[in-house]
């Protein structure tokens, strides 16, 4: 074994030891909360009747809303008791799936947050109606996300990660695909790319 090999085992040997002996829910220090609640709090008030936010940036429509701020907020709201956060993010990830394609314009970090999302929805707000009268589209949306990074192994970028978290959050949905080629028709052979 090259010197150069053992010595990156042994780094991953050592943090994979320290992981094991870290709390799996360590406590969030208080300063980390606050600025979560910081940034929240506006954005309930900010999302439009189709379900987008300004852009202040681009100064132009967005074509689609971004569901990762719908993810956050959903997990803000959840872990702040703001039904107001929960339900903004919702509404942004209600028109995620509809308006944006899972093969088209999404990405990595599309796939992923809507993923979560979907897991903390059925997990914590199964009968919610925003949920609840929505769940379909969510469904009918992961299952045909195709992976982008993962299947491509000649180079790495931070994408990879993203689309590995995403495909271990589709798996656990519980989900199947028959949809030739998408991340939930690979089954198994997804999970393997991502682990």
């Amino acid at each position: 074994m090259r010197r150069r090999t053992r010595r990156w085992t042994a780094v991953l040997i050592a943090l994979a030891g320290a992981l094991a002996t870290t709390p799996a829910h360590a406590a969030t220090p208080p300063e980390w909360e606050a600025l979560q609640r910081d940034i929240a709090e506006p954005w309930a008030g900010l999302i439009d009747s189709r379900g987008r936010f300004p852009d202040y940036v681009q100064a132009k429509d967005p074509p689609y809303p971004p569901p990762v701020l719908g993810y956050a907020l959903i997990e803000a709201g959840l872990r702040n008791g703001r039904q107001d956060q929960v339900d903004t993010g919702l509404r942004a990830l209600n028109a995620a799936v509809i308006d944006l394609s899972p093969t088209d314009q999404a990405g990595a970090f599309h796939h992923f947050a809507i993923a979560s999302a979907y897991n903390v929805a059925r997990e914590q707000l199964a009968g919610h109606p925003l949920f609840a009268e929505h769940r379909r589209h969510w469904e009918r949306w992961l299952k045909r996300v195709k992976l982008q990074w993962l299947p491509a192994t000649h180079h790495y970028a931070n994408k990879y990660m993203v689309e590995a978290v995403a495909v271990l959050q589709m798996r656990r949905t519980g989900l199947r695909s028959r949809v030739k080629g998408s991340a939930m028709a690979m089954g198994g052979h997804a999970e393997h790319l991502a682990r």
